[in-house]
């Protein structure tokens, strides 16, 4: 089964930790502001959180927090949760799940 990308608003997304490095977030704003998400990078991974009309970022807060900033929508590739479950402490796994953002 071929995972389904949506391109969503970022506020909509969950950010998967804290920011800890604001200058990433910087940096990365000013080159959405100026071309937009490059198409030539991976995907975000995640998935939806039943009735909260949210969805679940596996990684990339610091881009997330940069396209809220920039007011750009991102690309999520979306997983169903019961991967991510199947995936959580398989660091195997786990990359393989990561890599959905890539293809």
């Amino acid at each position: 089964m071929v995972p389904e990308s949506r391109w969503l608003h970022p506020s909509i997304c969950l950010p998967p930790h804290k920011i800890t490095h604001p200058e990433k977030v910087h940096q990365l704003r000013a080159a959405f502001r100026d071309a937009g998400w490059d198409l030539s990078r991976p995907a975000l991974v995640g998935y939806p959180l039943p009735g909260a009309g949210k969805i679940q970022l596996l990684s990339g807060s610091h881009r997330r927090a940069a396209a809220v900033e920039a007011g750009i929508r991102i690309p999520v590739v979306m997983v169903p949760y019961s991967r991510v479950w199947a995936s959580w402490g398989c660091l195997g796994r786990w990359q393989e799940l990561m890599q959905e953002g890539a293809n």
